[in-house]
Protein backbone atom coordinates (compact mmCIF):
# COMPACT_ATOMS: atom_id res chain seq x y z
CA UNK A 1 0.00 0.00 0.00
CA UNK A 2 3.02 2.18 0.38
CA UNK A 3 4.17 1.87 -2.40
CA UNK A 4 0.90 2.80 -4.42
CA UNK A 5 0.87 6.17 -2.26
CA UNK A 6 4.64 7.00 -3.32
CA UNK A 7 3.95 5.99 -6.93
CA UNK A 8 1.00 8.42 -6.60
CA UNK A 9 3.48 11.19 -5.18
CA UNK A 10 5.44 10.64 -8.08
CA UNK A 11 3.29 10.55 -10.54
CA UNK A 12 2.33 14.23 -9.01
CA UNK A 13 5.50 15.58 -9.07
CA UNK A 14 6.16 14.57 -12.71
CA UNK A 15 2.97 16.23 -13.80
CA UNK A 16 3.73 19.57 -12.57
CA UNK A 17 5.73 21.40 -14.77
CA UNK A 18 8.18 23.86 -13.83
CA UNK A 19 9.24 24.72 -17.61
CA UNK A 20 12.72 25.09 -16.84
CA UNK A 21 13.84 24.50 -19.95
CA UNK A 22 11.75 27.83 -20.85
CA UNK A 23 13.20 31.52 -19.86
CA UNK A 24 10.29 34.36 -19.71
CA UNK A 25 12.03 36.95 -22.37
CA UNK A 26 14.11 39.70 -20.89
CA UNK A 27 15.41 42.18 -20.62
CA UNK A 28 12.21 44.28 -21.83
CA UNK A 29 12.70 46.80 -24.34
CA UNK A 30 13.09 50.23 -23.07
CA UNK A 31 10.72 52.63 -25.32
CA UNK A 32 12.13 56.41 -25.12
CA UNK A 33 10.30 59.22 -24.14
CA UNK A 34 8.70 60.92 -27.20
CA UNK A 35 9.60 64.62 -26.32
CA UNK A 36 13.21 63.82 -26.21
CA UNK A 37 13.24 60.79 -29.45
CA UNK A 38 15.30 61.35 -32.72
CA UNK A 39 13.88 59.07 -35.64
CA UNK A 40 16.80 56.76 -35.24
CA UNK A 41 15.27 55.93 -31.79
CA UNK A 42 12.12 55.28 -33.08
CA UNK A 43 13.67 52.78 -35.55
CA UNK A 44 15.86 51.51 -32.54
CA UNK A 45 13.12 50.68 -30.52
CA UNK A 46 11.27 49.19 -33.31
CA UNK A 47 13.57 46.79 -34.09
CA UNK A 48 14.24 46.33 -30.21
CA UNK A 49 10.07 45.29 -29.94
CA UNK A 50 10.70 43.23 -33.08
CA UNK A 51 13.02 41.50 -31.59
CA UNK A 52 11.12 40.78 -28.24
CA UNK A 53 8.25 39.58 -30.10
CA UNK A 54 10.27 36.96 -31.42
CA UNK A 55 11.62 35.93 -27.63
CA UNK A 56 8.34 35.77 -26.81
CA UNK A 57 7.15 33.94 -29.28
CA UNK A 58 9.94 31.00 -28.97
CA UNK A 59 9.11 31.47 -25.08
CA UNK A 60 5.09 30.56 -25.65
CA UNK A 61 6.26 27.57 -27.68
CA UNK A 62 8.51 26.50 -25.30
CA UNK A 63 6.00 26.63 -22.53
CA UNK A 64 3.45 25.00 -24.97
CA UNK A 65 6.11 21.88 -25.78
CA UNK A 66 6.75 21.61 -22.04
CA UNK A 67 2.76 21.55 -21.16
CA UNK A 68 2.08 18.81 -24.03
CA UNK A 69 5.45 16.57 -22.96
CA UNK A 70 4.45 17.21 -19.32
CA UNK A 71 0.82 15.83 -20.29
CA UNK A 72 2.36 12.65 -22.54
CA UNK A 73 4.82 11.77 -19.97
CA UNK A 74 1.63 11.29 -16.98
CA UNK A 75 0.19 9.10 -19.30
CA UNK A 76 -3.28 7.94 -20.03
CA UNK A 77 -3.47 7.70 -16.16
CA UNK A 78 -3.45 11.31 -15.43
CA UNK A 79 -6.22 12.21 -13.35
CA UNK A 80 -8.20 15.83 -14.70
CA UNK A 81 -6.64 17.53 -11.41
CA UNK A 82 -3.44 16.90 -12.10
CA UNK A 83 -4.05 17.71 -15.86
CA UNK A 84 -5.78 20.98 -14.92
CA UNK A 85 -2.45 21.70 -13.05
CA UNK A 86 -0.62 21.12 -15.85
CA UNK A 87 -2.89 23.47 -18.05
CA UNK A 88 -2.75 26.19 -15.15
CA UNK A 89 0.73 26.05 -15.37
CA UNK A 90 1.19 26.98 -18.88
CA UNK A 91 -1.71 29.36 -18.53
CA UNK A 92 -0.61 31.42 -16.07
CA UNK A 93 3.06 31.70 -18.14
CA UNK A 94 1.23 32.11 -20.87
CA UNK A 95 -0.68 35.15 -19.75
CA UNK A 96 1.77 36.78 -18.05
CA UNK A 97 4.20 36.85 -21.08
CA UNK A 98 1.35 38.37 -23.74
CA UNK A 99 0.75 40.75 -20.85
CA UNK A 100 4.36 41.42 -20.94
CA UNK A 101 4.68 41.99 -24.53
CA UNK A 102 1.31 43.56 -24.95
CA UNK A 103 2.74 45.91 -22.26
CA UNK A 104 6.13 46.85 -24.56
CA UNK A 105 4.00 46.41 -27.77
CA UNK A 106 1.62 49.26 -25.98
CA UNK A 107 4.32 51.83 -25.13
CA UNK A 108 6.13 51.64 -28.24
CA UNK A 109 2.75 52.55 -30.08
CA UNK A 110 2.75 55.52 -27.63
CA UNK A 111 5.46 56.81 -28.56
CA UNK A 112 4.97 56.51 -32.48
CA UNK A 113 1.80 58.01 -31.59
CA UNK A 114 3.34 61.08 -29.37
CA UNK A 115 6.26 61.17 -31.81
CA UNK A 116 4.11 61.73 -34.87
CA UNK A 117 1.87 64.03 -32.90
CA UNK A 118 4.87 66.38 -32.17
CA UNK A 119 6.03 66.51 -35.55
CA UNK A 120 2.91 67.33 -36.89
CA UNK A 121 2.36 70.12 -34.09
CA UNK A 122 6.32 71.14 -35.36
CA UNK A 123 5.59 71.45 -38.93
CA UNK A 124 2.21 73.37 -37.80
CA UNK A 125 4.02 76.00 -35.79
CA UNK A 126 6.64 76.35 -38.84
CA UNK A 127 4.30 76.84 -41.08
CA UNK A 128 2.19 79.45 -39.15
CA UNK A 129 5.40 81.72 -38.60
CA UNK A 130 5.88 81.50 -42.39
CA UNK A 131 2.88 82.39 -42.93
CA UNK A 132 3.18 85.46 -40.54
CA UNK A 133 6.55 86.49 -42.28
CA UNK A 134 5.10 86.37 -45.44
CA UNK A 135 2.31 88.37 -44.36
CA UNK A 136 4.42 90.86 -42.84
CA UNK A 137 6.57 91.22 -45.88
CA UNK A 138 3.33 91.85 -47.77
CA UNK A 139 2.45 94.75 -45.69
CA UNK A 140 5.98 96.50 -45.21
Amino acid sequence: MKFIYATAALAVLAVSPVYAACTMPAPVPTIPDAANAKPEDILASQKAVLAFNDTTKTYLDCIKKEHDAAVAAAGPQITTVEADKIDRTEDNAHDAAVKQLNGVVARFNTLVHDFQQKQADEASAAKAKADAAALNKQKG
